[in-house]
């Protein structure tokens, strides 16, 4: 047994297997800088924990804003600084301000609060939100009634819509209150962006220029409709956690993208240093010259390179996860656990996929040199092949509009299908991929399995009979 933990400390603590865990965690640390150089850093604000929502009315000879200074969560923001026409102002303990400005002020406001600032126009309606809002939308003016029957009115509005654990709130800022009734409409989210044609649902009256109503969110990404009174319904999307958060993912998604072809490589090279080299160099018989069997060879090396896939999946996901919390903490919301998870989950089931048909091939080959020739091109045609094929077919079948989902029914085929499987999930849930009908996760589970198991299986068996 001494023997046995020997060897599996030997194939696990190996220079080459602590630096690909380094590399690993190095490159999880610079994916989130470079999510966050490109999707916050352009405009911060869009990430800050601070939001404005108003009206803005012309008078006789002023201009008389009212606003709403609030968090991501909706509360209220107290003692902000509001800097409009060379004076300061500061909000309520309830958020609010008022403002008397000079006729046609329409010079930018700024609104500042720990370290934080933010600007909007003072148009008729005005909102400028962070991206973790849920959705938002302004209406620059419609006319309801009927011009022989009830006087026309341009009716102007803003909304944001924040989501606290499937309790949302609307808050809505309208220049003409006039106790008008507000509804609002969820619809299933679709990629052809239609406005859904259903039932609104009353959420109460117009009582004042800013107005707040309890609603019931879901928890996915949908359409909102809101209207107010009985025309001109306002339809966006609606995030549960924010557009942040998609954008953020994405950005995780498209950065690790770039270094998918180095994790496979670095599998590859890990199963020649294991078994395929030692193998070629005699030195194999070295080591089975000690109390130590075949199988517990074979299996201890292997699960040197498993263990290695599972700690530099778990590096390269969770470290991003960490780092770009902390970089995005400022706006008071963490980012969603399961994103992390996904990809682990997913990044750890294709390297082990892909190391263990390529650690299975030194049964069969014992040339080094060979082993690495075919890991190569096996290697390069997991990584191109599936989509080339896909298009192929779809071109060769006439199935031209079928062709992402030939492309996904490809990556069964392949060990690091489970990547991108998982990518498909996780673009799927924050809104950037629609539903592929080829893409089942049973089938999903189970051709990881069988990537993992087969190859290490028939490998075994070879390796107890072969003539080392």
């Amino acid at each position: 047994m001494k023997t046995v933990f020997y060897d599996f400390k030997r194939s696990f603590l190996r220079f080459s297997v602590i630096l690909f865990i380094v590399i690993f965690a190095a490159i999880g640390i610079a994916v989130s800088y470079e999510t966050y150089a490109t999707n916050v850093s352009p405009n911060p604000y869009y990430f800050h924990d601070l939001n404005v929502i108003g009206v803005s009315i012309q008078k006789y000879n002023e201009t008389e804003v009212i606003g709403y200074v609030f968090n991501n969560h909706g509360n209220p923001i107290n003692n902000a600084q509001i800097i409009a026409n060379g004076s300061s102002y500061r909000t309520n303990a309830s958020g609010y301000f008022e403002l008397n400005l000079p006729q046609f002020y329409f010079e930018p406001i700024a609104v500042s609060y720990n370290n934080q600032k933010i600007e909007f126009i003072p148009l008729p309606v005005f909102e400028n939100g962070s991206k973790y809002l849920s959705a938002e939308g302004v209406v620059e003016g419609f006319s309801y009634g009927t011009q022989n029957n009830v006087q026309n009115i341009t009716l102007k509005y803003a909304f944001v819509v924040i989501n606290n654990n499937g309790k949302g709130t609307l808050i809505l800022a309208i220049d003409n209150p006039n106790n008008q009734g507000v509804y609002v409409n969820f619809a299933n989210y679709s990629s052809s962006f239609a406005i859904p044609n259903t039932s609104f649902k009353y959420v109460g009256n117009v009582t004042g220029y800013i107005n707040f109503y309890h609603l019931q969110t879901p928890s996915s990404i949908e359409f909102l409709s809101v209207q107010v009174k009985s025309l001109g319904p306002y339809t966006t999307e609606y995030y549960p956690d924010g557009s942040a958060i998609t954008s953020l993912v994405s950005g995780i998604i498209g950065v690790i993208g770039g270094f998918t072809f180095i994790f496979a490589a670095i599998m590859l090279y890990l199963a020649y240093i294991l078994f395929s080299k030692p193998r070629d160099t005699g030195a194999l018989k070295f080591i089975l010259a000690r109390p130590i069997i075949r199988r517990e060879l074979y299996i201890n090396r292997y699960l040197g390179g498993v263990l290695t896939a599972i700690l530099s999946s778990f590096l390269l996901t969770f470290l991003s996860y960490a780092t770009l919390s902390i970089l995005v903490s400022s706006s008071g919301i963490l980012l969603p656990l399961d994103f992390p998870l996904i990809l682990f989950v997913s990044t750890s089931a294709a390297l082990i996929g892909f190391f263990s048909l390529v650690y299975m091939l030194p049964s069969f080959i014992k040339s080094g040199g060979e082993m690495l020739g075919i890991s190569i091109f096996l290697f390069l045609l997991f990584q191109i092949g599936p989509t080339v094929i896909a298009g192929i077919i779809a071109f060769t079948t006439g199935h031209i509009n079928e062709i992402i989902q030939i492309i996904y029914g490809s990556y069964y085929f392949s060990p690091l299908g489970a990547e991108s499987f998982g990518i498909y999930y996780l673009e799927l849930e924050y809104g950037t991929m629609p539903a592929v009908s080829s893409v089942h996760l049973p089938l999903v589970i189970l051709s990881s399995i069988i990537w993992i198991a087969i190859p290490f299986i028939i490998g075994l068996i070879k390796f107890n009979k072969i003539n080392i």
